[in-house]
């Protein structure tokens, strides 16, 4: 297999590759490093994993209006969106903050491992493609703002504040963005 590098462009055959990391013989430039970056890639992953559940089912966000105080998780909110007749909102909020989530973090870390290890996963061919055609689609930080806004437009006319739910979204958003930024689909199609 053949790669060329992105800094000085001279193209290189893959077969010198010593299983660690690839460096550009003319500008010395480290084009991917296999191992470590997979691996921070596999943690970050499983990580954001694990906060996704308690930010699912704790309150996200906790109003208290005229002496009533209400207080409603993500999964209750896309509920009451279906039940007023938003259905096509409820969609989005299930599919942007936790479908799109789920699936591209549990794909991410699968590709992650299937780099790390010296034999291939099943289907792991399918499951990068639905990574890369995923990658614009899971977009919870968008979400995190779009709550951020409206709360800052409520302050005036209730009192709101922020449940265990949303900071556990935003530590799942921030090691989403960490496992992304480690994750390199050229190191998973190097493998091949």
């Amino acid at each position: 297999m053949k790669t060329a590098c992105h800094a000085c462009g001279v193209v290189l055959s893959i077969e010198d590759d010593n299983g660690y990391k690839m460096v550009c013989p003319q500008c010395s430039t480290v084009l991917y490093g296999r191992n470590i970056n997979m691996f921070y890639a596999l943690m970050f992953s499983i990580t954001s994993l694990l906060f996704m559940l308690p930010a699912m089912l704790f309150p996200f966000l906790e109003i208290q209006i005229q002496g009533n105080r209400i207080s409603a998780t993500l999964f209750e909110s896309a509920k009451v969106l279906n039940d007023d007749g938003l259905r096509l909102a409820a969609l989005i909020v299930i599919c942007t903050a936790f479908l799109f989530p789920l699936i591209y973090m549990t794909f991410t870390a699968y590709l992650s491992f299937d780099s790390i290890v010296e034999f291939t996963m099943p289907l792991s061919d399918q499951t990068a493609k639905v990574v890369e055609s995923m990658k614009h689609w899971q977009m919870i930080d968008v979400f995190i703002i779009g709550i951020l806004v409206s709360v800052v437009k409520l302050v005036g006319m209730a009192d709101i504040s922020l449940g265990t739910g949303f900071y556990m979204l935003g530590c799942e958003c921030f090691f989403m963005i960490l496992a992304g930024s480690y994750y390199e689909s050229r190191q998973f199609w190097f493998k091949r």
